[in-house]
């Protein structure tokens, strides 16, 4: 079963899959689109930080976007997870990562880390 923050994030995640036509094993894709639909003003701009019909990161548009530190943190874990891109300026030792995420956030990263690694597929 997967986590979902809330019903806004299930729902968003699953809108981006299918802009994305994000296949049944693309689970780096899936991973990034979980975590970037976690955060509302994240998902309300996906753009911004990720290209939905080519299916890449948008790390430059990213990085002029006023975010919070969490809300970067959140950014930074999913350029991460896509191809180990690390955003300048942002922090994402387990310390600094445990220290700015609330408890659904940490879970929603828990559950980006089973995607990537497909031992929780998110896609039927």
């Amino acid at each position: 079963m997967t986590y979902f923050v809330n019903g806004e994030h299930e729902a968003k995640y699953d809108e981006f899959l299918q802009e994305a036509n994000v296949g049944e094993k693309e689970y780096t894709v899936q991973s990034v689109l979980y975590l970037l639909s976690s955060v509302p003003k994240i998902a309300k701009n996906i753009e911004q930080f990720f290209v939905l019909k080519g299916k890449y990161i948008n790390p430059d548009e990213a990085e002029r976007m006023e975010l919070s530190t969490g809300e970067r943190i959140i950014v930074g874990l999913a350029f991460n997870l896509y191809n180990g891109y690390e955003m300048e300026g942002v922090d994402l030792s387990p310390h600094t990562v445990l220290s700015w995420l609330d408890k659904n956030l940490k879970n929603a990263y828990v559950q980006a880390l089973g995607i990537k690694m497909g031992t929780n597929q998110s896609v039927a």
